[in-house]
């Protein structure tokens, strides 16, 4: 089966999210351990890294889904 743009822009977008949640969740972890100082550190810096690849992954499904609408129009 050929994985089509749109399937692969689709499937990258759902990787989005789910990094996403996974992200507010070690955001969420690190409030609740503030008694704990470098559990916290650890998990804001976790969620920090995930923050930075979901915002790369992000701007690459922003240039899948301009080339896909550039392909619509022509």
């Amino acid at each position: 089966m050929t994985m089509t743009p749109l399937f692969n822009a689709q499937t990258e977008a759902m990787q989005i999210g789910f990094m996403s949640f996974g992200a507010m969740r070690l955001l969420q972890d690190a409030l609740e351990s503030l008694d704990d100082h470098k559990e916290m550190v650890n998990l804001v810096e976790a969620a920090l890294e995930t923050i930075s690849v979901v915002y790369g992954r992000a701007n690459g499904l922003t240039g899948v889904i301009e080339k896909l609408d550039n392909a619509t129009q022509d």
